[in-house]
């Protein structure tokens, strides 16, 4: 009888706890395991499952880029479909380079998380330069290929193509991971690259020359003039989680709801979570962060014209 009961008992406990259903999100990935941008990912969504059962389960989409994750988050059927991509990527992709059958008021942002600056990182087989000054010393008459493999990589890259007194040619990737073997190899001089992944360029010899930190903050600025562009403009790689316009309202509020109560108590979150080197922590939720893409747009678009980028 004890016996019985005592199996009775764990069946019930069992079923009590099982009967709490997890919220379960596909979510698309258009970048590599393992990368900055699933870093990024894993980093909040194993917080986030842990602390409140939501799980987000990564879909990754062959093609490495932003733009490859937006084509599929638009063509699911799913209304619960999410996506986690950089909100500078999105914009770029749906403002600055016009697609025609997408629309960035299609889509709701959730929660932007985590940003971090990119860095000038130098080959280690490099001998064409030492220091970042010499990028802007007169009469250089060097010939530097820099790699750039994203948007806002390829805004800092014709940044310093308009401005340094060398000739800079931009080697264009897809992927942060996708230049490192040559950067390696010094078929690439410098790699414009977030600190994760110029970490792999560092522990091979290479070196750290700049930060871009942001436009109105950055190490180079005693290089650079940048009224000549705009002042305003932010240079950091920002990851963040996307919605459907298809998520009805009800739901929408409820994932911002979860991902706020716990994202949010920054003292807990600081104990558990390992951000990626170089990361931080960024806390902005839906309509909070729907703002936030509404007044930087503006500034992206007159840096895309003033680089000649826009298509």
């Amino acid at each position: 009888m004890k016996k019985i009961i005592t199996v009775l008992f764990t069946a019930l406990i069992f079923l009590s706890t099982n009967a709490i259903s997890k919220e379960k999100y596909n979510t698309i990935q258009g970048y590599p395991a393992g990368g900055g941008t699933d870093s990024s990912f894993q980093s909040f969504s194993n917080y986030i499952t842990k602390e409140s059962g939501t799980v987000f389960d990564p879909n990754y989409i062959v093609g490495a880029s932003g733009l490859v994750s937006m084509k599929h988050f638009f063509s699911s059927t799913d209304p619960n479909q999410l996506t986690w991509v950089g909100s500078g990527l999105s914009i770029g992709n749906f403002v600055i380079y016009k697609q025609p059958n997408y629309n960035l008021e299609d889509i709701r942002p959730v929660v932007l998380s985590m940003n971090t600056p990119l860095l000038f990182v130098k080959s280690p087989k490099s001998s064409k330069i030492n220091s970042f000054s010499e990028l802007f010393e007169k009469g250089c008459n060097k010939r530097i290929v820099v790699s750039v493999s994203g948007l806002m990589h390829n805004f800092v890259g014709k940044i310093l193509q308009k401005t340094s007194s060398c000739t800079i040619v931009l080697s264009i990737y897809k992927g942060d991971s996708a230049p490192i073997t040559d950067i390696l190899n010094g078929s690439v001089d410098i790699g414009i690259l977030p600190l994760l992944t110029s970490q792999t360029i560092v522990e091979q010899k290479g070196k750290i020359l700049a930060s871009t930190a942001s436009i109105n903050d950055a190490d180079w600025k005693q290089y650079v003039n940048f009224s000549k562009f705009v002042p305003g403009a932010n240079i950091y790689l920002e990851y963040g989680l996307w919605a459907s316009k298809k998520m009805s309202d009800e739901k929408y509020k409820s994932l911002i709801d979860t991902i706020k109560k716990e994202w949010s108590n920054k003292e807990k979150r600081d104990k558990k979570v390992i951000l990626p080197i170089g990361y931080k922590a960024k806390e902005l939720y839906g309509e909070d962060y729907e703002k936030f893409l509404k007044e930087n747009v503006n500034d992206l678009k007159k840096l895309a014209i003033k680089l000649n980028i826009q298509k």
